[in-house]
């Protein structure tokens, strides 16, 4: 089986789950319980929903595949990147999410007059609040899984704010504080939170394993973000979002510090519409896009070496290393 073959098969599982976890949701004693349940399912659906499939990949290639809890936790971690996105769209202005409107844009159009915007975003951010919640109910079962949450993701609101901290002033930000931001906003809950909740299930804790596992997710973190944001500077409208906008944004990602390493005189292009191709243009001729190059293979192969250090069940350890190429060729 590919990773793709096994993208496909838990996404289906995972979105059958997510709806029945909403339609519990709508069975709340509210008049607007139906709606928002309604609107946050079909949200949450639009993703290819890697994060609940690692839930299933930690736990299946560590332990039993038969737990019936693993679907449960997988779902709610996809509500609980709907919130994330949710409030992302309203912090970044972006109307639009995976080609279809923000969630705060579809309650925007049940208001007419000058407040119909600042209606739509309380809604969406109250929808966001209810997804945070609501998806504790289905940890009750595993304090371990409690306390992995809600360590995890207040890191990732954290390194959120602190990101947006430095996108609002002038100073430059560090190598080290790009990492850290990297870390936290990116890797603790795009691979650290659902490989460690699917490990949980598994039973697994070996603490030789465990930091193995840790150190997995946090190569494969660097890669995801790395990637992504190189993929923003340099392939127009092919990741389902504006493409250069960090470039117009003066967003503080790796790539724009490397490129400033070198050619120092590229700070006057960020920040500015109509700046992109020199930008892109600087990017390829001064070596930092090979550099980039370099430093993800090096995390690629720092991962695959922990991957070997694992004990993974010989019929998924395949599936983890194709992840490593995966994350190379395509993240969104």
């Amino acid at each position: 089986m590919t990773l793709q073959d096994y993208i496909n098969i838990k996404k289906k599982d995972i979105l059958q789950e997510i709806q029945k976890q909403c339609q519990d949701l709508a069975l709340y004693d509210m008049p607007n319980a139906p709606k928002i349940a309604e609107l946050l399912y079909e949200y949450s659906s639009r993703g290819k929903l890697l994060r609940g499939v690692f839930v299933c990949l930690g736990a299946e290639s560590f332990g039993d595949e038969e737990n019936t809890h693993i679907l449960k936790v997988a779902a709610a971690l996809e509500l609980a990147q709907s919130a994330l996105l949710i409030h992302d769209d309203i912090m970044d202005g972006d109307d639009f999410r995976r080609n279809k409107p923000s969630l705060h844009k579809l309650f925007e159009k049940d208001f007419s007059g000058e407040k119909a915007t600042k209606t739509g975003e309380s809604l969406a951010i109250c929808t966001g609040d209810i997804a945070i919640f609501h998806l504790f109910g289905y940890l009750s079962e595993s304090p371990a899984l409690v306390k992995l949450f809600s360590q995890l993701l207040s890191k990732t609101a954290l390194g959120q704010a602190y990101e947006i901290s430095y996108a609002h002033h002038n100073e430059e930000i560090s190598k080290e504080d790009i990492l850290l931001i990297i870390k936290n906003k990116t890797t603790n809950y795009t691979f650290t939170l659902p490989f460690m909740a699917g490990a949980i299930l598994s039973g697994l804790d070996s603490t030789r394993e465990l930091d193995y596992l840790k150190e997995f997710c946090q190569y494969a973190g660097y890669i995801f973000q790395i990637k992504d944001d190189e993929l923003n500077f340099l392939e127009e409208g092919s990741i389902g979002k504006s493409a250069g906008g960090d470039i117009r944004e003066n967003k503080k990602t790796l790539c724009r510090y490397e490129l400033l390493q070198k050619c120092p005189e590229a700070i006057k292009y960020f920040g500015k519409d109509g700046s992109i191709e020199e930008v892109r243009t600087l990017y390829k001729d001064s070596g930092v896009k090979e550099h980039i190059a370099d430093l993800i293979r090096e995390y690629s192969l720092e991962a695959e070496k922990r991957i070997n250090l694992l004990i993974i069940k010989e019929s998924h350890k395949n599936l983890w290393l194709e992840l490593i190429s995966y994350l190379n060729i395509r993240v969104y």
